[in-house]
């Protein structure tokens, strides 16, 4: 538990900061950024604990090749839903969800069984998700133009009256079943 809420707070923090990086310099930088750092850190872990590559496999390596790309396009998609100037809060919602993708997809594909709460909780957080992201016609906003962007994937310079956007509920979504896919992946080929 403890773990969980180091984590929660850790994805929390992350998101606040995933928010300023993509509106100042644009998805790419900030993804490129972030993972480039979380890599380095990475690589001195490795070194540290010496971890073992003996039980690689080409099959176990292109599944962890899959997982790694897919994440990447999740990445990318919530960074993009970020800098579009959708609500963080609502996009750290909707891409959450992907534990319930995951989830849906381990039953399906792998024959796993979830139990009454199990299958009553994904629900739940499907259900909410829809419902906030959900506007009546009188509180919609027009999503951004993208052609005021000079550059595909740099933003525009911050602006203190900035208006919050619906525009990123898609990528936002696209960044939930991305996660969840590779979630699954990643669930199946590290074990």
């Amino acid at each position: 538990m403890i773990y969980g809420l180091i984590a929660a707070m850790g994805w929390g923090t992350s998101a606040i900061a995933a928010t300023k990086a993509a509106r100042r310099s644009g998805t790419y930088t900030a993804v490129l950024s972030s993972q480039g750092a979380g890599v380095a850190v990475l690589i001195v872990l490795a070194a540290f604990f010496h971890s073992s590559l003996d039980s690689f496999d080409v099959t176990t390596a292109a599944g962890l090749v899959g997982a790694g790309l897919l994440g990447l396009l999740g990445y990318l998609t919530f960074y993009r839903a970020l800098e579009y100037g959708a609500a963080v809060g609502l996009v750290s919602a909707i891409s959450a969800t992907y534990g319930g993708i995951t989830t849906l997809l381990a039953v399906i594909i792998l024959g796993e069984h979830i139990g009454g709460i199990g299958a009553a909780g994904v629900v739940l957080a499907v259900t909410g998700i829809a419902m906030a992201s959900a506007s009546s016609p009188a509180t919609a906003q027009p999503p951004p133009i993208a052609v005021t962007e000079p550059i595909v994937g740099v933003a525009p310079g911050p602006t203190r009256g900035r208006s919050l956007s619906r525009a990123g509920i898609p990528l936002a979504l696209a960044s939930a079943v991305t996660y969840g896919f590779s979630g699954l992946l990643l669930g199946d080929f590290s074990a």
